[in-house]
């Protein structure tokens, strides 16, 4: 195969250089035949001029030969006259003063003689360049190549007959095992919503929770609400426990709708068991209402809080593995997403939906997102007291 892809790219080779020289003589014919074109349109307005010239030159000699001639004629006259006026003038012949003397013609003058010839130069300038156009035929003497040698002949023996009796008992399979060897489940493929459809639902629980908790607060300080409410004699303990648990409801409840709009128009897996994926949702819940809590003590203003809040609640779905796989992020980045509830909801929710664990494996990630929403309260109830007592 490979003396054949040799011979065939000698063959090309061949092929090639014939085309060069049939190119490189196309191209010289051009150039040679538009050098001699514009040339003989050179040469040719030249020599129109020329004989232009020596025609206007012949003609004026003509008339000067023309001239000459009368002049010749009119001098013998004067002479003829002159004689006749002295004879008229009898003894006063000799008063009358010589007249000016004409000059003569040369004798060996002959104006006849002149005829100007032109082109007569200007044609053998004519012949030198036609004949310097003409170059020698190009000859490309490429070196021939030498033949490819013949591929010696390969005995290959025969492979003794495979009995037919012999066969592959039955098919291959594989099986997701954890790091203490104990089967997990066959992953039976990967969904892009299994990922996207909960990474969105956290992103959009944690935006509905900064303006259920954080601008609501703001607002009712605005309004006076939270004043009516103290004159009543409520306790702002009492005030922010109601607004956690209305806000946790409401966030829990968006999680229910979002995962069964997930199952029903996307096809999302929702595991071994259905309803331990509730668990990880309540505690994403109850973590982000707590954190609501804690931008509304701090924002002083509406103002400050969306920009803020908003800046702060999508870096933490991006570091957390809401929109990608947090395997694709950088060590350290992974390292910083563990102080992020969203990386444990996330965990708790690829466990359940992507690897199929049992719902046990969502228990761990949901205690540690409780841990953050019980000290997102008690942060946050601190920080209202000073900013709403």
């Amino acid at each position: 195969t490979e003396a054949a892809r040799l011979t065939a790219a000698t063959a090309a080779s061949r092929a090639a250089a014939a085309r060069i020289h049939a190119q490189l003589e196309t191209a010289l014919t051009n150039a040679r035949d538009q050098t001699k074109a514009a040339l003989d349109a050179e040469l040719n307005r030249i020599q129109r001029k020329i004989d232009a010239d020596a025609a206007a030159q012949q003609a004026k000699l003509e008339q000067l030969e023309d001239y000459l001639k009368r002049l010749e004629i009119a001098h013998g006259r004067f002479e003829t006259w002159f004689g006749q006026l002295k004879q008229l003038a009898g003894s006063h012949a000799a008063d009358i003063p010589p007249p000016p003397e004409i000059p003569t013609l040369p004798a060996d003058l002959d104006l006849g003689a002149i005829k100007l010839e032109p082109g007569a130069e200007f044609k053998d300038v004519r012949a030198k360049l036609e004949s310097a156009l003409t170059t020698a035929p190009i000859d490309l003497n490429l070196p021939e190549l030498p033949a490819m040698p013949k591929v010696p002949p390969v005995n290959i023996p025969m492979l003794p007959q495979i009995d037919s009796s012999l066969a592959i008992p039955g098919t291959l399979g594989y099986t997701e095992v954890d790091l203490t060897g104990r089967e997990i489940g066959a992953v039976a493929g990967f969904n892009a919503f299994d990922l996207q459809v909960p990474g969105f639902a956290v992103t959009f629980l944690l935006i509905g929770m900064l303006m259920g908790v954080s601008l609501a607060l703001i607002d009712e300080q605005d309004w006076g609400t939270l004043e009516r409410l103290r004159s009543a004699s409520a306790p702002l303990w009492a005030t922010l426990t109601g607004k956690l648990l209305a806000r946790f409801l409401v966030g829990f409840i968006q999680m229910v709708v979002l995962f069964a709009a997930g199952y029903a128009l996307f096809g999302i897996s929702l595991g071994r068991t259905p309803a331990a994926l509730m668990i990880p949702a309540a505690a994403i819940a109850f973590a982000g209402a707590a954190f609501g809590l804690i931008v509304a003590g701090v924002g002083r203003t509406r103002d400050a809080i969306l920009p803020v809040g908003a800046i702060v609640i999508m870096t933490m779905a991006a570091i957390g593995g809401c929109w990608w796989p947090i395997d694709l992020e950088p060590a350290w980045m992974r390292q910083l997403a563990l102080a992020l509830p969203t990386t444990w909801a996330m965990r708790a929710f690829n466990d359940l939906m992507i690897r199929n664990l049992a719902a046990s494996s969502a228990l761990v990630p949901a205690a540690v997102n409780f841990g953050f929403g019980i000290i997102y309260t008690v942060a946050g109830v601190a920080i209202a007291r000073r900013r709403f007592g």
